[in-house]
Protein backbone atom coordinates (compact mmCIF):
# COMPACT_ATOMS: atom_id res chain seq x y z
CA UNK A 1 0.00 0.00 0.00
CA UNK A 2 1.15 3.64 -0.72
CA UNK A 3 0.25 6.88 -1.16
CA UNK A 4 -2.56 7.01 0.78
CA UNK A 5 -4.27 3.52 -1.10
CA UNK A 6 -6.90 1.79 0.99
CA UNK A 7 -6.82 -1.82 0.79
CA UNK A 8 -9.40 -3.83 2.12
CA UNK A 9 -11.02 -7.54 2.98
CA UNK A 10 -14.55 -6.32 3.25
CA UNK A 11 -15.30 -9.51 5.32
CA UNK A 12 -12.59 -9.43 7.43
CA UNK A 13 -10.95 -12.42 9.05
CA UNK A 14 -12.19 -12.55 12.41
CA UNK A 15 -16.01 -14.18 10.99
CA UNK A 16 -18.54 -14.18 14.44
CA UNK A 17 -16.43 -16.36 16.46
CA UNK A 18 -14.55 -15.74 19.50
CA UNK A 19 -10.42 -15.32 19.24
CA UNK A 20 -7.95 -15.19 21.85
CA UNK A 21 -4.63 -15.36 19.45
CA UNK A 22 -3.71 -13.56 16.33
CA UNK A 23 -0.04 -12.55 15.13
CA UNK A 24 0.76 -10.64 12.17
CA UNK A 25 4.19 -9.90 10.63
CA UNK A 26 4.55 -6.69 7.97
CA UNK A 27 7.52 -4.99 6.07
CA UNK A 28 7.22 -1.52 6.64
CA UNK A 29 8.82 1.46 5.56
CA UNK A 30 7.67 4.57 6.47
CA UNK A 31 8.07 7.44 4.97
CA UNK A 32 7.64 10.49 7.69
CA UNK A 33 7.48 10.74 11.86
CA UNK A 34 5.40 13.72 11.47
CA UNK A 35 1.86 11.33 11.54
CA UNK A 36 -0.40 11.27 14.49
CA UNK A 37 -2.92 8.60 14.96
CA UNK A 38 -2.60 6.61 11.60
CA UNK A 39 -3.86 3.46 11.32
CA UNK A 40 -1.90 0.48 10.02
CA UNK A 41 -3.99 -2.15 9.66
CA UNK A 42 -7.51 -2.00 11.79
CA UNK A 43 -10.28 -4.65 12.07
CA UNK A 44 -13.55 -3.98 14.40
CA UNK A 45 -14.95 -6.25 17.00
CA UNK A 46 -18.06 -6.97 18.64
CA UNK A 47 -18.24 -4.50 22.30
CA UNK A 48 -15.53 -1.92 21.44
CA UNK A 49 -12.96 -4.23 20.77
CA UNK A 50 -10.18 -3.77 17.84
CA UNK A 51 -7.58 -5.39 16.26
CA UNK A 52 -5.19 -2.56 15.91
CA UNK A 53 -1.57 -0.78 14.82
CA UNK A 54 -1.36 2.32 14.69
CA UNK A 55 1.18 5.04 14.21
CA UNK A 56 1.50 7.99 16.84
CA UNK A 57 3.22 11.29 16.38
CA UNK A 58 6.19 10.46 18.63
CA UNK A 59 7.30 7.60 15.89
CA UNK A 60 5.62 4.92 18.46
CA UNK A 61 3.59 2.00 17.11
CA UNK A 62 0.88 0.54 19.26
CA UNK A 63 -0.87 -2.58 18.87
CA UNK A 64 -4.25 -3.36 20.26
CA UNK A 65 -6.22 -6.79 20.59
CA UNK A 66 -8.82 -6.39 22.91
CA UNK A 67 -10.33 -3.60 24.35
CA UNK A 68 -10.57 -0.22 21.88
CA UNK A 69 -8.30 2.15 23.99
CA UNK A 70 -10.19 5.03 21.76
CA UNK A 71 -13.26 4.03 22.73
CA UNK A 72 -13.67 2.28 26.09
CA UNK A 73 -9.98 5.02 27.32
CA UNK A 74 -8.67 1.28 28.64
CA UNK A 75 -4.93 0.46 27.64
CA UNK A 76 -5.21 -2.87 29.06
CA UNK A 77 -4.99 -4.98 25.90
CA UNK A 78 -2.56 -2.08 23.93
CA UNK A 79 1.24 -2.25 24.21
CA UNK A 80 3.41 0.61 22.45
CA UNK A 81 7.00 0.75 21.19
CA UNK A 82 8.81 3.57 22.74
CA UNK A 83 8.89 6.86 21.11
CA UNK A 84 11.11 7.43 17.85
CA UNK A 85 10.98 3.32 17.20
CA UNK A 86 10.11 3.64 13.32
CA UNK A 87 13.07 4.86 10.69
CA UNK A 88 12.59 6.75 7.81
CA UNK A 89 13.07 5.17 4.61
CA UNK A 90 13.75 1.74 5.39
CA UNK A 91 11.98 -1.46 5.32
CA UNK A 92 11.83 -3.09 8.92
CA UNK A 93 9.91 -6.09 9.72
CA UNK A 94 7.52 -5.94 12.30
CA UNK A 95 5.97 -8.56 14.24
CA UNK A 96 2.56 -8.41 16.64
CA UNK A 97 1.43 -11.23 18.66
CA UNK A 98 -1.34 -11.55 21.11
CA UNK A 99 -1.79 -14.99 22.37
CA UNK A 100 -3.04 -15.79 26.15
CA UNK A 101 -1.59 -19.24 26.38
CA UNK A 102 1.79 -17.02 25.49
CA UNK A 103 3.17 -15.42 22.33
CA UNK A 104 6.33 -17.43 20.90
CA UNK A 105 8.40 -14.69 22.70
CA UNK A 106 6.69 -15.93 26.38
CA UNK A 107 4.71 -12.76 26.55
CA UNK A 108 0.86 -12.19 26.60
CA UNK A 109 1.03 -9.74 24.16
CA UNK A 110 4.47 -8.09 22.21
CA UNK A 111 5.98 -6.26 19.14
CA UNK A 112 9.15 -7.13 17.62
CA UNK A 113 11.26 -5.33 15.82
CA UNK A 114 13.29 -6.69 12.93
CA UNK A 115 13.45 -10.09 15.86
CA UNK A 116 13.84 -8.49 19.18
CA UNK A 117 10.93 -7.48 21.52
CA UNK A 118 10.45 -3.98 22.02
CA UNK A 119 7.13 -3.83 23.68
CA UNK A 120 5.40 -6.99 25.59
CA UNK A 121 2.19 -6.66 27.97
CA UNK A 122 0.74 -9.69 30.13
CA UNK A 123 -2.81 -8.68 30.00
CA UNK A 124 -5.38 -11.34 28.24
CA UNK A 125 -8.17 -10.45 26.52
CA UNK A 126 -10.78 -12.76 23.87
CA UNK A 127 -12.21 -10.52 21.54
CA UNK A 128 -15.15 -11.65 18.80
CA UNK A 129 -15.58 -10.60 15.38
CA UNK A 130 -18.77 -9.00 14.00
CA UNK A 131 -18.03 -8.86 9.87
CA UNK A 132 -16.18 -5.99 9.80
CA UNK A 133 -13.79 -5.79 7.11
CA UNK A 134 -10.18 -5.42 8.01
CA UNK A 135 -8.09 -3.05 6.28
CA UNK A 136 -4.78 -1.64 5.44
CA UNK A 137 -5.27 1.77 6.56
CA UNK A 138 -8.56 3.53 7.30
CA UNK A 139 -10.43 6.47 5.76
CA UNK A 140 -9.38 9.59 7.39
CA UNK A 141 -6.73 8.25 8.90
CA UNK A 142 -3.92 6.95 5.89
CA UNK A 143 -0.74 6.15 6.66
CA UNK A 144 2.38 7.71 4.59
CA UNK A 145 4.20 4.40 4.05
CA UNK A 146 4.98 1.90 1.88
CA UNK A 147 3.70 -1.38 3.03
CA UNK A 148 5.33 -4.59 0.92
CA UNK A 149 3.85 -7.50 2.68
CA UNK A 150 1.33 -8.34 5.63
CA UNK A 151 0.87 -12.45 6.80
CA UNK A 152 -1.50 -12.21 9.32
CA UNK A 153 -2.53 -15.92 11.35
CA UNK A 154 -5.49 -16.05 13.45
CA UNK A 155 -5.63 -18.50 16.13
CA UNK A 156 -3.03 -20.36 15.45
CA UNK A 157 -0.01 -21.83 18.01
CA UNK A 158 3.29 -19.70 16.88
CA UNK A 159 5.70 -21.37 18.45
CA UNK A 160 9.71 -19.86 18.48
CA UNK A 161 11.05 -21.82 15.39
CA UNK A 162 7.75 -20.74 13.09
CA UNK A 163 8.13 -17.26 13.92
CA UNK A 164 12.00 -17.73 13.77
CA UNK A 165 10.87 -18.95 9.88
CA UNK A 166 8.31 -16.06 8.94
CA UNK A 167 10.57 -13.49 10.08
CA UNK A 168 13.85 -15.45 8.33
CA UNK A 169 11.78 -15.12 4.90
CA UNK A 170 10.74 -11.62 5.05
CA UNK A 171 14.27 -10.28 6.09
CA UNK A 172 15.88 -12.21 3.79
CA UNK A 173 13.24 -11.61 0.86
CA UNK A 174 13.31 -7.52 1.64
CA UNK A 175 17.45 -7.44 2.99
CA UNK A 176 16.84 -6.24 6.36
CA UNK A 177 18.76 -7.83 8.49
CA UNK A 178 17.59 -9.91 11.40
CA UNK A 179 18.78 -9.19 15.48
CA UNK A 180 22.15 -7.30 16.12
CA UNK A 181 25.70 -8.32 17.34
CA UNK A 182 24.43 -8.35 20.88
CA UNK A 183 21.43 -10.14 20.28
CA UNK A 184 22.22 -12.49 17.57
CA UNK A 185 19.52 -14.28 15.48
CA UNK A 186 19.99 -17.45 13.10
CA UNK A 187 17.93 -17.53 9.71
CA UNK A 188 15.97 -20.68 9.15
CA UNK A 189 14.38 -22.03 6.28
CA UNK A 190 11.00 -23.63 5.39
CA UNK A 191 12.11 -26.84 6.81
CA UNK A 192 12.75 -26.15 10.26
CA UNK A 193 16.45 -27.21 9.59
CA UNK A 194 18.14 -25.76 7.20
CA UNK A 195 19.88 -22.43 8.94
CA UNK A 196 21.06 -20.47 6.33
CA UNK A 197 22.52 -17.71 8.54
CA UNK A 198 23.95 -18.67 11.83
CA UNK A 199 23.66 -15.91 14.69
CA UNK A 200 26.96 -14.41 14.95
CA UNK A 201 27.87 -11.57 17.64
CA UNK A 202 30.36 -9.78 15.53
CA UNK A 203 28.97 -10.50 11.55
CA UNK A 204 25.15 -9.70 12.19
CA UNK A 205 25.20 -6.67 10.37
CA UNK A 206 23.38 -5.74 7.15
CA UNK A 207 22.72 -9.26 6.15
CA UNK A 208 21.39 -10.37 2.94
CA UNK A 209 22.00 -12.88 0.28
CA UNK A 210 20.95 -15.05 -2.48
CA UNK A 211 19.23 -18.35 -2.38
CA UNK A 212 15.63 -20.63 -3.06
CA UNK A 213 13.30 -21.89 -0.56
CA UNK A 214 10.54 -23.59 -2.94
CA UNK A 215 7.92 -24.63 0.00
CA UNK A 216 8.18 -20.80 0.59
CA UNK A 217 7.98 -19.70 -3.09
CA UNK A 218 11.21 -17.84 -2.78
CA UNK A 219 13.59 -17.35 -5.14
CA UNK A 220 16.52 -14.39 -4.51
CA UNK A 221 18.87 -14.15 -7.34
CA UNK A 222 19.97 -10.57 -6.68
CA UNK A 223 20.65 -8.87 -3.38
CA UNK A 224 21.55 -6.31 -1.00
CA UNK A 225 21.16 -4.86 2.35
CA UNK A 226 18.58 -2.36 2.61
CA UNK A 227 21.26 -0.55 5.25
CA UNK A 228 23.40 0.33 2.29
CA UNK A 229 20.71 0.61 -0.79
CA UNK A 230 18.46 2.31 -1.99
CA UNK A 231 15.70 0.21 -2.86
CA UNK A 232 15.87 0.91 -6.45
CA UNK A 233 18.85 -1.24 -7.68
CA UNK A 234 21.78 2.09 -6.47
CA UNK A 235 23.66 2.05 -3.44
CA UNK A 236 23.47 5.09 -0.75
CA UNK A 237 26.55 7.70 -0.88
CA UNK A 238 29.34 6.34 1.22
CA UNK A 239 27.81 3.25 2.36
CA UNK A 240 30.02 0.71 0.30
CA UNK A 241 26.57 -0.89 -0.95
CA UNK A 242 27.91 -4.83 -2.29
CA UNK A 243 25.27 -6.47 -4.64
CA UNK A 244 25.23 -10.19 -4.60
CA UNK A 245 24.05 -11.87 -8.01
CA UNK A 246 23.29 -15.67 -8.75
CA UNK A 247 25.05 -16.78 -11.42
CA UNK A 248 23.77 -20.07 -11.95
CA UNK A 249 20.69 -21.59 -11.52
CA UNK A 250 19.74 -22.06 -7.72
CA UNK A 251 18.69 -25.46 -6.03
CA UNK A 252 15.71 -25.96 -3.35
CA UNK A 253 17.38 -24.70 0.00
CA UNK A 254 20.70 -23.44 -1.41
CA UNK A 255 21.41 -19.50 0.12
CA UNK A 256 24.81 -17.55 0.00
CA UNK A 257 24.26 -15.12 2.87
CA UNK A 258 26.67 -12.29 4.07
CA UNK A 259 27.34 -10.34 6.88
CA UNK A 260 29.94 -7.68 8.16
CA UNK A 261 32.00 -6.61 11.43
CA UNK A 262 30.48 -3.12 10.94
CA UNK A 263 34.20 -2.56 10.22
CA UNK A 264 35.33 1.26 8.67
CA UNK A 265 34.70 1.60 4.97
CA UNK A 266 38.91 4.13 5.18
CA UNK A 267 41.50 2.43 3.06
CA UNK A 268 44.31 1.11 5.27
CA UNK A 269 48.14 0.49 4.09
CA UNK A 270 48.32 -3.41 5.38
CA UNK A 271 51.76 -3.37 7.26
CA UNK A 272 54.02 -6.41 8.37
CA UNK A 273 52.15 -8.69 10.53
CA UNK A 274 49.03 -7.54 9.75
CA UNK A 275 48.18 -9.99 7.25
CA UNK A 276 49.65 -13.02 5.01
CA UNK A 277 53.28 -11.62 3.71
CA UNK A 278 51.46 -11.59 0.40
CA UNK A 279 49.37 -8.81 1.34
CA UNK A 280 52.06 -6.48 2.99
CA UNK A 281 52.25 -3.15 1.34
CA UNK A 282 48.31 -3.76 -0.43
CA UNK A 283 45.62 -0.99 0.36
CA UNK A 284 42.11 -2.11 1.73
CA UNK A 285 39.21 -1.45 3.27
CA UNK A 286 39.32 -2.16 7.23
CA UNK A 287 35.92 -3.79 6.94
CA UNK A 288 35.13 -7.76 6.84
CA UNK A 289 32.79 -9.21 5.29
CA UNK A 290 31.97 -13.28 5.79
CA UNK A 291 29.97 -15.63 4.16
CA UNK A 292 27.20 -18.11 5.15
CA UNK A 293 27.25 -20.83 2.05
CA UNK A 294 24.53 -23.40 2.37
CA UNK A 295 24.54 -26.19 -0.15
CA UNK A 296 27.37 -25.35 -2.05
CA UNK A 297 26.26 -22.03 -3.88
CA UNK A 298 28.07 -22.17 -7.55
CA UNK A 299 30.23 -18.76 -8.12
CA UNK A 300 28.53 -15.44 -7.57
CA UNK A 301 28.69 -12.16 -9.63
CA UNK A 302 29.64 -9.29 -6.70
CA UNK A 303 30.07 -5.78 -7.13
CA UNK A 304 30.87 -2.48 -4.63
CA UNK A 305 29.66 0.53 -5.11
CA UNK A 306 32.68 3.57 -4.10
CA UNK A 307 30.06 6.51 -4.57
CA UNK A 308 31.05 8.72 -1.46
CA UNK A 309 34.18 7.13 -0.45
CA UNK A 310 37.87 7.76 -0.93
CA UNK A 311 39.11 6.09 -4.00
CA UNK A 312 42.77 5.07 -5.21
CA UNK A 313 43.72 7.34 -7.93
CA UNK A 314 45.80 6.11 -11.49
CA UNK A 315 44.97 2.09 -10.25
CA UNK A 316 44.51 -0.19 -13.06
CA UNK A 317 41.71 -1.99 -12.85
CA UNK A 318 43.15 -5.21 -11.79
CA UNK A 319 44.89 -4.04 -8.99
CA UNK A 320 41.56 -3.77 -7.28
CA UNK A 321 41.07 -7.30 -5.51
CA UNK A 322 38.61 -9.63 -3.36
CA UNK A 323 41.28 -10.94 -0.40
CA UNK A 324 39.35 -14.07 0.64
CA UNK A 325 40.44 -16.27 3.51
CA UNK A 326 38.52 -19.96 2.87
CA UNK A 327 39.55 -20.69 6.16
CA UNK A 328 37.23 -18.20 8.16
CA UNK A 329 40.45 -16.35 9.23
CA UNK A 330 39.53 -12.26 9.64
CA UNK A 331 43.41 -11.91 10.12
CA UNK A 332 44.51 -12.78 6.66
CA UNK A 333 47.54 -15.00 8.15
CA UNK A 334 46.59 -18.32 6.40
CA UNK A 335 46.17 -19.22 2.67
CA UNK A 336 44.28 -16.61 0.73
CA UNK A 337 42.94 -16.18 -2.45
CA UNK A 338 42.68 -13.29 -4.44
CA UNK A 339 40.06 -12.24 -7.17
CA UNK A 340 41.23 -9.24 -9.42
CA UNK A 341 38.07 -6.99 -10.81
CA UNK A 342 37.05 -7.21 -13.70
CA UNK A 343 35.66 -3.78 -14.84
CA UNK A 344 34.86 -0.31 -13.02
CA UNK A 345 31.52 1.01 -14.15
CA UNK A 346 29.66 4.17 -12.58
CA UNK A 347 31.67 3.85 -9.53
CA UNK A 348 30.95 0.05 -9.19
CA UNK A 349 33.80 -2.31 -9.02
CA UNK A 350 32.47 -5.85 -10.37
CA UNK A 351 33.96 -9.17 -10.06
CA UNK A 352 31.93 -11.25 -11.88
CA UNK A 353 33.12 -14.92 -10.74
CA UNK A 354 33.38 -15.74 -7.10
CA UNK A 355 33.66 -19.17 -5.47
CA UNK A 356 33.03 -18.47 -1.64
CA UNK A 357 33.65 -21.47 0.85
CA UNK A 358 31.13 -21.92 3.45
CA UNK A 359 32.35 -19.42 6.45
CA UNK A 360 34.66 -17.27 4.14
CA UNK A 361 36.32 -13.86 5.46
CA UNK A 362 36.72 -11.85 2.73
CA UNK A 363 38.12 -7.52 2.22
CA UNK A 364 38.50 -5.58 -0.59
CA UNK A 365 41.94 -4.82 -1.97
CA UNK A 366 42.13 -1.24 -3.58
CA UNK A 367 45.49 -1.29 -4.88
CA UNK A 368 47.54 -4.64 -5.12
CA UNK A 369 50.88 -3.88 -5.01
CA UNK A 370 52.30 -7.51 -4.81
CA UNK A 371 50.01 -10.40 -5.86
CA UNK A 372 50.84 -11.66 -9.11
CA UNK A 373 48.08 -13.45 -9.76
CA UNK A 374 48.69 -16.83 -11.73
CA UNK A 375 45.71 -17.08 -13.95
CA UNK A 376 42.67 -14.92 -14.54
CA UNK A 377 39.38 -16.89 -15.20
CA UNK A 378 37.48 -15.58 -18.03
CA UNK A 379 34.79 -18.02 -18.15
CA UNK A 380 33.78 -21.82 -17.51
CA UNK A 381 30.58 -23.60 -19.07
CA UNK A 382 29.34 -26.96 -18.75
CA UNK A 383 26.59 -28.43 -20.90
CA UNK A 384 25.04 -31.69 -21.61
CA UNK A 385 25.39 -33.27 -24.65
CA UNK A 386 24.09 -36.75 -25.86
CA UNK A 387 24.03 -38.36 -22.43
CA UNK A 388 27.81 -36.73 -22.10
CA UNK A 389 29.43 -33.85 -19.77
CA UNK A 390 31.22 -31.17 -21.88
CA UNK A 391 33.51 -28.46 -19.83
CA UNK A 392 35.22 -25.69 -21.54
CA UNK A 393 37.25 -22.63 -19.89
CA UNK A 394 38.88 -19.76 -20.58
CA UNK A 395 41.89 -18.04 -18.75
CA UNK A 396 44.48 -15.98 -19.51
CA UNK A 397 48.28 -14.18 -18.27
CA UNK A 398 49.04 -17.70 -17.09
CA UNK A 399 51.85 -17.48 -14.95
CA UNK A 400 53.88 -20.57 -13.30
CA UNK A 401 50.21 -22.54 -13.49
CA UNK A 402 50.75 -26.60 -13.34
CA UNK A 403 47.86 -27.86 -14.24
CA UNK A 404 43.94 -28.54 -13.94
CA UNK A 405 42.22 -30.70 -12.47
CA UNK A 406 38.21 -31.45 -13.07
CA UNK A 407 36.06 -32.80 -9.88
CA UNK A 408 32.62 -34.05 -9.75
CA UNK A 409 29.74 -34.52 -7.82
CA UNK A 410 26.20 -35.51 -7.54
CA UNK A 411 24.89 -33.38 -5.14
CA UNK A 412 27.09 -30.47 -5.50
CA UNK A 413 29.01 -30.65 -1.92
CA UNK A 414 31.00 -34.15 -2.28
CA UNK A 415 33.63 -34.26 -4.98
CA UNK A 416 36.10 -35.99 -6.55
CA UNK A 417 38.45 -35.63 -9.22
CA UNK A 418 38.07 -37.42 -12.71
CA UNK A 419 40.72 -36.17 -14.98
CA UNK A 420 43.14 -32.91 -15.29
CA UNK A 421 44.41 -30.87 -18.16
CA UNK A 422 47.80 -29.43 -18.30
CA UNK A 423 48.34 -25.95 -18.05
CA UNK A 424 49.73 -24.18 -21.18
CA UNK A 425 51.43 -21.05 -19.18
CA UNK A 426 50.54 -18.41 -22.21
CA UNK A 427 50.23 -14.98 -21.28
CA UNK A 428 47.43 -14.59 -23.79
CA UNK A 429 43.68 -16.47 -24.05
CA UNK A 430 43.93 -20.11 -22.82
CA UNK A 431 41.20 -22.46 -24.21
CA UNK A 432 40.75 -25.91 -22.58
CA UNK A 433 38.04 -28.68 -22.75
CA UNK A 434 37.35 -31.61 -21.24
CA UNK A 435 34.13 -34.46 -21.58
CA UNK A 436 33.06 -36.87 -18.99
CA UNK A 437 31.32 -39.59 -21.12
CA UNK A 438 28.34 -41.66 -20.46
CA UNK A 439 26.60 -39.98 -17.55
CA UNK A 440 23.45 -41.93 -15.55
CA UNK A 441 20.34 -39.75 -15.34
CA UNK A 442 20.39 -37.00 -12.94
CA UNK A 443 22.23 -33.76 -12.22
CA UNK A 444 26.39 -33.64 -12.11
CA UNK A 445 28.02 -30.64 -10.37
CA UNK A 446 31.36 -29.61 -11.93
CA UNK A 447 34.72 -27.39 -10.70
CA UNK A 448 38.05 -27.10 -12.34
CA UNK A 449 40.58 -26.89 -9.67
CA UNK A 450 43.93 -24.51 -10.68
CA UNK A 451 46.96 -25.71 -9.55
CA UNK A 452 50.10 -23.42 -9.40
CA UNK A 453 53.83 -25.13 -9.70
CA UNK A 454 54.25 -24.13 -5.80
CA UNK A 455 51.46 -26.22 -4.91
CA UNK A 456 49.00 -23.58 -4.44
CA UNK A 457 45.48 -23.04 -6.00
CA UNK A 458 41.96 -21.99 -6.73
CA UNK A 459 38.71 -23.33 -7.71
CA UNK A 460 36.30 -21.91 -10.46
CA UNK A 461 33.16 -21.30 -9.76
CA UNK A 462 30.40 -24.73 -9.82
CA UNK A 463 28.06 -25.54 -12.83
CA UNK A 464 25.62 -28.09 -13.13
CA UNK A 465 23.80 -30.32 -15.66
CA UNK A 466 20.85 -32.56 -15.85
CA UNK A 467 21.32 -35.48 -17.84
CA UNK A 468 17.50 -37.05 -18.93
CA UNK A 469 16.23 -40.78 -18.71
CA UNK A 470 16.64 -41.73 -22.79
CA UNK A 471 12.70 -41.27 -23.63
CA UNK A 472 11.80 -38.27 -21.42
CA UNK A 473 10.71 -36.00 -23.91
CA UNK A 474 9.07 -32.05 -23.18
CA UNK A 475 7.69 -30.23 -25.69
CA UNK A 476 5.19 -26.70 -25.94
CA UNK A 477 3.09 -26.87 -28.16
CA UNK A 478 2.31 -24.07 -29.97
CA UNK A 479 4.68 -21.80 -28.98
CA UNK A 480 4.29 -18.63 -28.64
CA UNK A 481 1.23 -19.80 -26.58
CA UNK A 482 -2.22 -17.39 -27.96
CA UNK A 483 -5.04 -18.26 -25.60
CA UNK A 484 -5.12 -19.16 -21.90
CA UNK A 485 -4.50 -22.69 -22.51
CA UNK A 486 -0.70 -24.02 -22.49
CA UNK A 487 -0.71 -27.60 -24.01
CA UNK A 488 2.15 -29.80 -22.82
CA UNK A 489 3.62 -32.79 -24.47
CA UNK A 490 5.01 -35.22 -22.10
CA UNK A 491 6.87 -38.47 -22.97
CA UNK A 492 7.94 -40.84 -19.93
CA UNK A 493 9.06 -44.50 -19.89
CA UNK A 494 7.10 -44.98 -16.93
CA UNK A 495 4.19 -43.32 -14.82
CA UNK A 496 5.02 -41.29 -12.36
CA UNK A 497 3.51 -38.15 -10.16
CA UNK A 498 5.39 -34.98 -11.00
CA UNK A 499 5.11 -31.07 -10.74
CA UNK A 500 4.22 -28.47 -13.06
CA UNK A 501 5.86 -24.54 -12.18
CA UNK A 502 5.54 -21.50 -14.81
CA UNK A 503 7.75 -19.33 -13.04
CA UNK A 504 8.26 -15.56 -14.76
CA UNK A 505 12.07 -15.15 -15.90
CA UNK A 506 13.16 -13.85 -12.61
CA UNK A 507 12.38 -16.55 -11.08
CA UNK A 508 8.62 -15.95 -9.64
CA UNK A 509 6.22 -18.95 -9.58
CA UNK A 510 3.26 -17.63 -11.31
CA UNK A 511 1.70 -20.68 -10.97
CA UNK A 512 2.13 -24.80 -10.18
CA UNK A 513 0.55 -28.22 -10.49
CA UNK A 514 0.94 -31.84 -9.63
CA UNK A 515 -0.18 -34.47 -12.32
CA UNK A 516 0.34 -38.08 -12.82
CA UNK A 517 2.21 -39.17 -16.14
CA UNK A 518 0.95 -42.24 -17.95
CA UNK A 519 4.03 -44.64 -19.35
CA UNK A 520 4.36 -43.07 -22.99
CA UNK A 521 2.63 -40.02 -24.19
CA UNK A 522 0.63 -37.45 -22.27
CA UNK A 523 -0.68 -34.35 -23.50
CA UNK A 524 -1.27 -31.71 -20.69
CA UNK A 525 -3.90 -28.86 -20.34
CA UNK A 526 -2.52 -26.02 -18.28
CA UNK A 527 -5.30 -23.17 -17.35
CA UNK A 528 -2.53 -19.62 -17.61
CA UNK A 529 -5.31 -17.53 -17.77
CA UNK A 530 -4.43 -15.67 -14.73
CA UNK A 531 -1.06 -15.45 -16.39
CA UNK A 532 -0.21 -11.79 -17.86
CA UNK A 533 1.73 -11.71 -21.14
CA UNK A 534 5.03 -12.26 -21.30
CA UNK A 535 8.03 -14.18 -21.33
CA UNK A 536 7.63 -17.42 -18.95
CA UNK A 537 9.76 -21.11 -17.96
CA UNK A 538 7.73 -23.81 -17.61
CA UNK A 539 9.73 -26.29 -15.24
CA UNK A 540 8.91 -30.09 -15.44
CA UNK A 541 9.94 -32.46 -12.59
CA UNK A 542 10.52 -35.83 -13.28
CA UNK A 543 11.72 -38.63 -12.08
CA UNK A 544 15.33 -38.51 -12.86
CA UNK A 545 15.77 -34.65 -12.65
CA UNK A 546 13.87 -30.72 -14.28
CA UNK A 547 13.16 -30.02 -17.73
CA UNK A 548 12.77 -26.44 -18.67
CA UNK A 549 11.38 -24.98 -21.48
CA UNK A 550 10.94 -21.44 -22.08
CA UNK A 551 7.21 -19.99 -23.63
CA UNK A 552 5.81 -16.14 -24.39
CA UNK A 553 2.13 -15.95 -23.85
CA UNK A 554 0.68 -13.47 -26.41
CA UNK A 555 -2.18 -11.24 -25.57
Amino acid sequence: AANGQLIQAPAGFSGTTAHTAVTAYMVAKFNSLSQNDKDIFVEQQASQNVVKVALNSTGRLSWTAGSDYSQTGSFANTVSTPDNSIEINKPIVWSFSKDNANTASGNKQDIRKNGIVVAAGSATSTFTGNNSPFGVSEAGKFIDANIAEIIYLQDSTITPLRQNQIESYLAFKYGTTQGSTTAPINYTASDGTTIFWTANTKYQNDVFGIGKDSLSALLQIKSNSVNSGSGDGTGQSAKGNLVLSANTDLLDKRFLVIGNDAGSLAQHIIASGEANALAVGSTRIIRNWKVNNTGAVAGVSISFDTTGLNKQTGVAVNSYALMISNSGDDTYQGTLSFIAAASITNNKILFPTVTFANGAVFTLITNNVNVALPAVWLGFTAEAVSGNGVLNWKTSDEINVDRYTVEHSFNGVGFSAIGSVAANNNTGVNNYNFTDAGLTAGNHYYRIRRTDKDGKGEYSDIKTIKIVTAGANVQIRPNPVSGSTLVVGVSVAQSSKTNLQVMAVDGKVMMQQNVILAAGNNILNINIGSVPPGIYLLQVQLTDGIVTKKFIRER
